[in-house]
């Protein structure tokens, strides 16, 4: 020991070998202790040396000799993960560089938090999209025709691809700026499989797309390309490789024929504040090609950059896709602007002038919820309202009691829109202070509906409690809060869709911000009641209105509880909506069984599968980023 102490006093090579000689002898901490401090000292020093030079490939002897027992469990686990396959169908001979997917990279950066289990590996094999589904032979039928059979496989496969097509969407969330910006490297994509895999031969299925839209993969190539864009590191964060991504790099990888998934990529560079650096030139060939997906996702990037901000050039180009931003010369016979840029453009308006206050703009958003039917907007009425909602609670965020906009009379009109009734309020100019219908001009009146005076609250009913949920955010304002109460009575319920219920209980709850409690009486105290409380001519106590009310009115409290602890790892909050995915789980599943039960047996399957998604997201909400196992 002594004369390998007296050597190690070299370079870096035999300080290594030292340690590594320590290590396989068994010599310890407790062996250098009793050593007289001539020879401990230079096994000392080449310990010290080598605690910042040590390899994960050492010898789980020598790491812990060092002290760096990280290094020991990366190793075991980079050896446990090599022998695991990402898919039943995985090759064992696949290299280890295969990563179409971009999710790789965050699997070994973060595999020391997660050192003793293969959770992050799952979580990438359950949102890899890059390989054929694994499709279960179909039962065989003696009866079964050839025909019958592929037909049966087809619809399995179909529904499959489904949950492929959304895997996009917790791809983005999984790999959020986990790779740094490489100026040299092209955009990557990752592939969009949509083919199956049978178990026995391992025969591919190809999906039959012939009873499908043209544009079924639009919205998933779309996701798809806003998560790859979402992968890279923002400006400022990680390292920086060969420089900042800039104008150049973001116009070089438009592809010629993947045109939504480059949309969703500009939308994921607004995110991230990266579309700043384009010039007007580069705008106008973006928005020249008459893409309405692209034009949506340049419009929203760019006003999320300058979120805030009141970018005047930004501002113009959103207000000339609002048709009520025109002014009186300018004809709509000029420009026709797509529906779905005009909806991206209200949002964009939100964005741009986030809790400024606007006044201008305020009462522009508050005028096209109740916008009259337009013969452009004839399929996506409701979306532009919601827009138009959006829109108006982010440009008055939490300003309700703003006195500049008092005159507006912003609550009572919010009012009209969501119970229908004609607003009354005290005017300046003492008229009677009825609310002037909005009149629509020739060139834009629809001719294939005709509204009467009152309000369409299934058309505005959405935006206007979204609004006024916005507009009193944290607040605790009691008052604006009895207007969002839920439908206590059957003749209450009958005139409030069940699926509005779930938007009043967010709205309350954002209004009333410090009262939520995570807590079963809290969650209790927001529910809709089970039965119709005796009135005559009511609905029945087991009636599907009350019980889809009360479905939503319950998946709108698990969400505010989300909202409410996001991020926060709350064990209280955890352990409610843990409850509550279980009681929506075993609804979904009484929905099938023989012996069901009367709730489960009356409701709507697509209501308790989006109310399980709310509460399951909820729950997500709360425990963002502690990749709890209970919960994955």
């Amino acid at each position: 020991g002594g004369e390998e102490g007296g050597g190690g006093g070299g370079g870096g090579g035999a300080r290594e070998g030292l340690v590594l000689a320590m290590a396989r002898e068994h010599f310890g901490p407790k062996q250098l202790e009793v050593l007289p401090l001539g020879l401990s000292f230079p096994l000392l020093e080449a310990r010290r040396a080598c605690r910042h030079l040590a390899s994960p490939h050492w010898p789980v002897g020598a790491c812990a000799l060092l002290a760096r027992e990280d290094l020991a469990r990366q190793a075991q686990v980079t050896r446990r993960a090599a022998s695991i396959s990402l898919s039943p169908g995985t090759a064992p001979s696949e290299a280890p560089e295969d990563d179409p997917d971009g999710m790789l990279a965050l699997v070994r950066s973060s595999s020391l938090r997660f050192a003793r289990d293969l959770r992050l590996h799952e979580v990438r094999r359950l949102l890899c999209s890059s390989r054929p589904i694994p499709l279960r032979s179909v039962g065989t039928n003696a009866e079964m025709s050839e025909h019958d059979l592929v037909h049966e496989q087809q619809a399995k496969l179909a529904l499959l691809c489904r949950r492929t097509m959304a895997l996009s969407v917790g791809r983005g969330m999984f790999t959020l700026a986990s790779s740094p910006a490489e100026l040299v490297e092209s955009l990557r994509l990752a592939p969009l499989d949509l083919k199956g895999r049978t178990s026995p031969k391992a025969a591919t299925v190809e999906l039959d797309t012939s009873a499908f839209p043209p544009d079924h993969l639009m919205w998933p190539e779309f996701h798809n390309g806003c998560a790859s864009a979402l992968r890279l590191s923002p400006p400022g964060c990680g390292p920086v490789q060969h420089g900042e991504l800039g104008r150049h790099w973001i116009m070089h990888n438009q592809p010629k024929a993947r045109q939504h998934a480059y949309a969703g990529f500009l939308l994921g560079m607004g995110l991230q504040g990266r579309l700043n650096s384009l010039a007007n030139t580069d705008v106008y060939r973006l928005m020249s090609q008459g893409h309405h997906v692209t034009m949506m996702a340049l419009l929203v990037g760019m006003a999320a950059g300058k979120r805030g901000s009141e970018d005047p050039a930004i501002a113009k180009m959103l207000c000339l896709h609002i048709p009520a931003l025109h002014p009186p010369s300018f004809t709509e016979l000029e420009l026709e602007v797509p529906a779905l840029v005009q909806i991206s453009a209200l949002v964009g308006v939100g964005l741009l002038y986030q809790a400024s206050g606007q006044r201008l703009m305020t009462e522009v958003m508050l005028g096209e919820i109740a916008r009259p039917p337009t013969n452009e907007l004839l399929g996506c009425r409701e979306s532009y309202s919601v827009a138009a909602g959006i829109a108006l609670g982010l440009v008055s965020l939490g300003r309700g009691s703003d006195p500049g906009l008092a005159d507006l009379f912003i609550e009572d009109k919010l009012g009209s829109y969501m119970h229908g009734r004609a607003p009354v309020y005290s005017s300046p100019d003492g008229g009677d202070g009825m609310a002037k219908e909005p009149t629509a001009s020739l060139a834009t009146r629809c001719y294939r509906i005709r509204e009467g005076p009152r309000v369409n609250v299934d058309v505005t009913a959405a935006g206007a409690t979204l609004a006024l949920g916005l507009l009193f955010c944290k607040s605790n304002n009691a008052s604006v809060a009895a207007q969002l109460e839920v439908p206590h009575t059957v003749h209450a319920l009958r005139c409030v869709r069940p699926d509005l219920v779930l938007l009043r209980v967010l709205a309350r709850g954002l209004i009333l911000w410090d009262s939520v409690r995570p807590t079963d009486a809290w969650v209790n105290s927001q529910l809709t009641p089970s039965t119709g409380g005796g009135e005559r001519g009511g609905l029945e106590p087991d009636s599907t209105t009350l019980r889809l009310a009360r479905l939503n009115s319950l998946a709108g409290a698990c969400l505010v509880l989300g909202l409410r602890f996001a991020g926060s790892c709350n064990q209280a909050a955890h352990d409610v909506l843990h409850a509550k995915v279980h009681h929506f789980y075993a609804l979904r599943l009484a929905l099938g069984g023989a012996a069901a039960s009367t709730e489960g047996t009356r409701a709507d399957r697509p209501t308790v599968e989006s109310c399980l998604g709310t509460a399951a997201l909820a729950m997500a909400c709360v425990m963002a980023g502690s990749g709890h196992l209970r919960q994955l």
